[in-house]
């Protein structure tokens, strides 16, 4: 789990190495809730020593707090996503 500026930082230093070029696209958003959003994001980059085109479709459950985004879920898919926030108190 990655939680905060530090759990962001490890996210994104997981690519070092092995992805360069790392872009993420919002394809769409689905409104849960006022405090939960659902996204489906194209994640894309290149191969660090191949150069060969990477992409991959992601979902991933979106949690508001205090206006600022508290917690982000990678998910398999949509109804996953939603199920997650469901049971969010």
């Amino acid at each position: 789990m990655y939680e905060g500026h530090e759990g962001a930082r490890r996210y994104f230093a997981a690519f070092a190495g092995a992805l360069d070029d790392v872009r993420f696209e919002l394809i769409e958003v689905h409104d849960e809730s006022p405090e939960a959003a659902v996204g489906v994001i194209r994640l894309s980059g290149l191969g660090s020593a191949t150069r060969i085109p990477v992409e991959l479709t992601a979902v991933a459950s979106f949690v508001v707090t205090d206006g600022a985004v508290a917690r982000i879920v990678a998910h398999p898919d949509l109804d996953s996503a939603r199920r997650e926030i469901a049971r969010e108190p």
